[in-house]
């Protein structure tokens, strides 16, 4: 509901080129990529009924006079890959993460998982509670959470205190505990 108050764009929606948009919020009933050195500024929540891709050098960023110390979400019902160098960054003040997440249910497949996060990386929050996470290639990101997640070549997962404590604008953070876990071959 939130995101759907900004408007909605029906189709898939693409920037791409060395420019910067301020989007949000908003529903969009296609895909969603941002390419070849683009700039997202998010103004508000983005729901995305079909893919996000963000590829080659762009970026994603929360608009500081939006969100200030708050974070914010993209809501992608389909996929979700973050490509080589992209940077996804919170508005700037501490405290304020951009979290992507993902409804769909893909469990098996390492090549095509709910979510595919490849390579540098870094300062975001990824969830998914149905699907597969892949983390590959010296990704770096502050927080993963996913019914499975795969480590694959250098990724890293470094958790922060008080993440639990993160508050979106759409309401309150909330905690979570481990009760358990196992490595897998």
């Amino acid at each position: 509901q939130e995101a759907e108050t900004g408007g909605v764009i029906i189709g898939d929606y693409t920037i791409s080129g060395k420019i910067t948009r301020n989007l949000g919020p908003v529903k969009i009933t296609g895909n969603l990529l941002i390419d070849n050195n683009a700039t997202l500024n998010m103004t508000g929540t983005i729901w995305v009924v079909g893919n996000l891709r963000i590829d080659n050098g762009s970026t994603i960023e929360l608009d500081s006079d939006s969100y200030g110390s708050l974070s914010g979400l993209i809501i992608a019902d389909g996929k979700i890959k973050v490509r080589p160098n992209t940077y996804l960054k919170g508005s700037g003040q501490e405290g304020s993460y951009l979290l992507l997440l993902s409804t769909n249910p893909e469990l098996l497949d390492t090549l095509n998982p709910a979510i595919d996060i490849d390579n540098n990386t870094d300062a975001a929050i990824f969830y998914t509670n149905q699907g597969l996470i892949v983390l590959r290639n010296n990704v770096k990101t502050r927080e993963v959470t996913g019914y499975k997640v795969f480590l694959d070549n250098n990724a890293e997962i470094l958790y922060e205190a008080g993440l639990e404590e993160t508050i979106f604008t759409s309401g309150p953070g909330g905690s979570w505990e481990v009760i358990s876990w196992k490595e897998t071959k």
